[in-house]
């Protein structure tokens, strides 16, 4: 969930950055927000097939219009059987 507490439109971009083994898209998806506007941006990673029940950390990156705003959001996942 993405919410805009700019007094203006802002663009707004994320990627997931994946763990090793793990595949996602390394583009941004982009969203558009009104000033005080809230939004969703839907990320989606593969998980390696073999299990190995190690934690491992995904970020997302999010950008305001362009600039980095750095990794804001994390998950720590694991692949089990």
């Amino acid at each position: 969930l993405l919410r805009n507490n700019l007094e203006t439109k802002a663009t707004f971009q994320a990627r997931l950055i994946a763990p090793d083994g793990w595949s996602t898209d390394t583009d941004f998806s982009e969203l558009t927000l009104p000033a005080e506007g809230k939004g969703e941006i839907q990320l989606a990673a593969t998980a390696p097939e073999a299990a190995d029940e190690v934690r491992r950390l995904m970020t997302a990156e999010i950008a305001v219009d362009g600039v980095s705003q750095g990794p804001l959001a994390e998950a720590l996942v694991t692949v089990v059987d």
